[in-house]
């Protein structure tokens, strides 16, 4: 009766996982396009060159998104609930599944990123801080997206208030 339980279980929460899965490896992506604009902002000879306002505004609307992604994540506590149900569902109906190695492997990423022990909480955001620490002179880059929402605000250049609040952000 358990073990028809636990498939069950399996069932029900494996879509939920392979969004969650998804999720993480969109977040993967994500900050290393982050990576990649800061980068092209931030050469020596770039920080001389005027830079286009749509190429910040792009970089604006990445950081806002996972600025939101990052706050969903920490709210829905349910969330790791979930995953722990999963999680023992597979142990205990491991032997049947044909593909048990990459389930496993799929719950270590996962529980790296929804409980991460070293950062519980903002881990989408310190994954990004992180990575963009690692890029030379990215503290120019960041000072110059600050001005951009500064001026962004000043001038009055959005429509939706939530273009408005993407500035704050």
């Amino acid at each position: 009766v358990k073990m028809d339980i636990y498939q069950k279980e399996f069932k029900i929460f494996r879509p939920e996982i392979e969004k969650l899965y998804s999720l993480k490896k969109y977040h993967e992506k994500a900050v290393n396009i982050l990576k990649t604009l800061i980068a092209s902002l931030s050469g020596p000879e770039k920080r001389k060159e005027v830079h286009s306002q749509l190429k910040l505004d792009l970089i604006v609307k990445l950081l806002d998104v996972l600025i939101k992604l990052d706050k969903l994540k920490d709210m829905k506590s349910n969330l790791v609930n979930d995953f722990a149900r999963y999680k023992r569902a597979v142990q205990l109906i491991g032997g049947e599944l044909p593909d048990k190695k990459q389930k496993e492997a799929e719950i270590f990423e996962l529980q790296n990123f929804l409980c991460n022990p070293s950062h519980p909480h903002g881990l989408i955001i310190w994954s990004a801080k992180k990575v963009i620490e690692n890029v030379p002179n990215s503290i120019d880059v960041v000072c110059l997206l600050l001005q951009h929402c500064k001026e962004t605000l000043d001038e009055g250049r959005h429509l939706l208030p939530d273009e408005e609040a993407m500035q704050y952000r």
